[in-house]
């Protein structure tokens, strides 16, 4: 494996690169590596991301089962396959976790997303957002009021397309991604570089939005623009790739922000439009419920 990003910890000091260019190195290449916090048992997180796609079968592990065709009517998002790529995902909403995931799967989340938001607040004072500013950045992230929803990809092996994902900015401000397999490579001055899983740490990955509220700062963001190179065929028995996490972005009915040269905090556009943009520019289908929903 090659190891390009910085690593990270959080504790009781909050955010801790381990070298001394670690913060510039995150904010260069988009991404770094975090630490997986103490006694934390993602075998949840695992299950439930090997496990949705299948049919269910009667057995005890059926709550981890099904979920393409469940209807999940009240989740915005739900299962989706994403174009001409090998990924099939299924994306929850936080406040629906404990409604359609089984209990343990959906507290190993909110561990997640609450770790996650530590840091994410952390990364926005670093970068020079006013601590006064980050609610109305980030739709009420304080409250666990921002968009924030799960992502449990797998990577369809018997599936003959040319990439795992297609390459894409992330579109909110971060993705806290739970990876063990070779496969994600961004796209840093002309090249693909690999981002191999470090054991032991998540994979951050900072997104679309944070590079846009950031441009105009002292420490700006450059989103990491990321892929999966495609998954040969796996031999009987043998796992599929997978990887599962959370994400936190601006809130479908807010605006998209940008700090000005000045410092002063501006609107540029929605966030719900610029999300279309992204979708169109990936040839994928805009999650229509989010739009009969919001518009």
């Amino acid at each position: 494996m090659t190891q390009l990003l910085p690593i990270a910890t959080f504790g009781e000091h909050g955010l801790l690169f381990k070298d001394g260019d670690g913060f510039d190195r995150a904010c260069a290449y988009g991404a770094f590596h975090l630490k997986h916090p103490n006694q934390i048992d993602f075998t949840p997180g695992i299950d439930l991301a090997q496990k949705y796609y299948l049919d269910p079968e009667g057995s005890s592990d059926d709550a981890y089962r099904g979920f393409r065709t469940k209807s999940l009517e009240r989740s915005l998002m739900g299962y989706s396959q994403t174009g001409s790529d090998q990924d099939e995902l299924l994306q929850i909403e936080a406040p629906l976790w404990r409604e359609y995931l089984p209990h343990d799967a959906a507290q190993l989340l909110w561990d997640l997303n609450d770790l996650s938001r530590k840091v994410l607040t952390e990364l926005f004072i670093r970068v020079g957002a006013r601590v006064s500013d980050i609610d109305r950045i980030a739709g009420g992230l304080s409250n666990n009021e921002a968009l924030q929803y799960c992502i449990f990809n797998h990577f369809r092996s018997a599936i003959d397309e040319p990439v795992g994902l297609t390459a894409h900015k992330d579109s909110g401000f971060i993705t806290t991604l739970y990876t063990i397999e070779d496969g994600l490579e961004s796209l840093k001055d002309g090249q693909w570089v690999p981002f191999d899983p470090l054991p032991g740490h998540f994979t951050i990955v900072l997104g679309h939005s944070f590079e846009i509220l950031t441009a105009n700062l002292e420490s700006p963001v450059s989103a990491s623009y990321h892929r999966v190179r495609a998954t040969p065929r796996r031999s009987e028995g043998q796992p599929d790739r997978y990887t599962f996490g959370v994400y936190i972005g601006p809130r479908w009915d807010q605006d998209l922000f940008q700090y000005d040269h000045s410092g002063e905090l501006r609107p540029l556009k929605s966030f719900m439009d610029f999300q279309k943009e992204k979708a169109a520019e990936m040839a994928y289908e805009f999650h229509p419920r989010v739009e009969a929903a919001i518009g």
